[in-house]
């Protein structure tokens, strides 16, 4: 008599772990983490795309942080939503109604990067570092509610000792051109390229001249040596890594030219840069969940596997809350 024995192939750690976690989410509410008191209570920290699968699980009818972009988009296709959205972006349109989702602001800068332009071409010097705050939309708070960053108190001495020089009607018939270059098409970039233009429309004395590069740091070196030549007083950026700005910086530097660099991770390598402090938009995002959600209330971590953005962003989340594994 022959017997045949079938071995199943071993599953995977991987396949384990999504099996456990899928069967948590349906039957178990144990928390990962949890802040001093008690009441705060994250029940799942996942990531991106490994646990799209567990995303799906485990959001409905949970409160959900999405610490980036992406996350924040696949809520959108959970068939069960959850009971409050966490996200993080551009502000909402002034008409658009936010439906169970406060909007942590991740600002580009932009505004204040004209300003900065401004001013340099008015004699000003720049500090080499703004790290700005945010501004928190909610169903029952369209206007939005700001949160100061460290940089938004140079801004507002830069503002109230340079009146004069910000005046966006001067007296004297002037044109100055601000330059713009970007060396991407994503949707980041194009958005700092329209709310720069927007700033630049704001004031009678500026004109506005735009250049798209490659990534390549002699792409970029290119472009801003044709605004250079062009005649532009001040150049903003918005680039992958400023790095590449390291070729143009000596030449801007003779010319006397301000480079200002778009930057939510407020690296160096321009005049100055500017950008959202992500550390307090976390830190946001803890003062609005407590105050929004009752105690007790569970909780679900979602951020994208590599986004630095949105790990700063967490980090900030969990020393706010004080959060600690169990």
């Amino acid at each position: 008599m022959i017997r045949t024995c079938i071995i199943a192939p071993m599953p995977t750690f991987r396949q384990l772990l999504l099996a456990s976690t899928l069967g948590f989410a349906a039957c178990g509410h144990e928390a990962l983490l949890v802040d001093p008191t008690g009441t705060m209570r994250v029940v799942a920290d996942l990531r991106l795309p490994a646990d799209r699968e567990v995303v799906q699980a485990r959001s409905g009818g949970a409160t959900v942080v999405a610490f980036d972009a992406d996350a924040a988009a696949n809520l959108q296709t959970s068939t069960s939503p959850p009971s409050l959205r966490i996200t993080f972006g551009a502000a909402p349109a002034p008409d658009a109604k936010l439906d169970r989702e406060i909007r942590i602001v991740d600002d580009t800068g932009a505004t204040v990067a004209v300003e900065l332009a401004l001013l340099h071409i008015a004699g000003v010097a720049l500090p080499e570092r703004l790290p700005l705050g945010t501004r928190t939309h909610a169903p029952t708070d369209a206007r939005g509610t700001p949160r100061v960053g460290p940089g938004d108190l140079v801004v507002a001495m830069l503002r109230a000792q340079n009146a004069a020089a910000l005046n966006p009607r001067p007296e004297v018939d002037v044109l100055f051109l601000v330059g713009f270059v970007r060396d991407g098409d994503d949707a980041w970039r194009q958005r700092c390229e329209r709310e720069v233009r927007t700033a630049v429309n704001g004031f009678a004395q500026l004109q506005m001249h735009v250049r798209q590069a490659g990534p390549a740091e002699a792409d970029v070196t290119r472009a801003i040596g044709e605004l250079l030549d062009a005649g532009c007083r001040a150049i903003v950026t918005s680039v992958g890594d400023p790095a590449v700005l390291a070729a143009s910086r000596s030449r801007c530097d003779d010319a006397k030219v301000a480079l200002v660099a778009l930057d939510p991770l407020l690296r160096p390598g321009a005049t100055c840069c500017v950008g959202a402090d992500q550390d307090v938009l976390g830190r946001t995002a803890a003062e609005r969940l407590r105050a929004a959600v009752p105690a007790g209330s569970e909780i679900v971590l979602v951020r994208s596997t590599g986004d630095a953005l949105a790990d700063l962003r967490a980090t900030g989340f969990a020393a706010a809350l004080g959060l600690k594994p169990l």
